[in-house]
């Protein structure tokens, strides 16, 4: 396939931080109950302010719709997903969504739950991360991944109520996948 343009998902392993200044999603991120969920959410906010940063923008806010789908208050869009021990974040022009899991075998409890039928670990984490990123695409948690169609698989076009792209890639004993409207080629930068 041949792409007009790509798009930089970034990659960062997850770590203790010290000494940073607190702000509005900051302050919204250390009520999480769970110290882990709290450090997923901080690097992956720390990572996306990284990335902004880099595009020219030292100053955004994120602001949340009806379905609390984060929206940056500038001209671009993220998705962030996290899993185990790293984080991942794409920002892009246009909307994007992305996910990342490990690749372990408690996934094979959720087989059913996104409607596959295969016991191919790789293909299940595959598909699971496809749905996810679909879903933090449109912004709708309320969609059943059975009823999220994988169309296609070169390139990936997913469709429940519109269609969209998706590329995959392996990292170490991770998958992860971005859904964006047109097709991109994908990069992965690790931070």
């Amino acid at each position: 396939m041949c792409y007009n343009s790509f798009v930089k998902i970034y990659i960062r392993k997850i770590e203790k931080l010290n000494n940073f200044q607190i702000d509005e999603e900051i302050k919204r991120i250390t009520n999480f109950k769970s110290e882990k969920r709290r450090l997923q959410s901080l690097t992956g906010y720390f990572l996306l302010k990284d990335i902004l940063k880099e595009k020219g923008y030292d100053s955004f806010k994120i602001i949340r719709n009806k379905n609390e789908k984060p929206k940056l208050n500038i001209p671009l869009y993220y998705s962030i997903s996290h899993s185990n021990d790293y984080v991942v974040c794409v920002v892009a022009d246009e909307e994007v969504g992305i996910d990342i899991e490990k690749l372990t075998d408690k996934l094979l409890k959720i087989k059913s739950k996104i409607g596959e039928v295969s016991d191919d670990l790789e293909i299940l984490v595959r598909n699971w991360t496809l749905k996810e990123a679909y879903i933090k695409y449109l912004g709708d948690t309320k969609i059943p991944l059975k009823e999220i169609k994988i169309i296609s698989e070169n390139p990936y076009i997913l469709k429940y109520k519109e269609s969209v792209y998706a590329e995959v890639i392996k990292y170490e004993n991770y998958i992860i996948s971005v859904c964006m409207k047109e097709p991109k080629k994908v990069v992965l930068i690790n931070d």
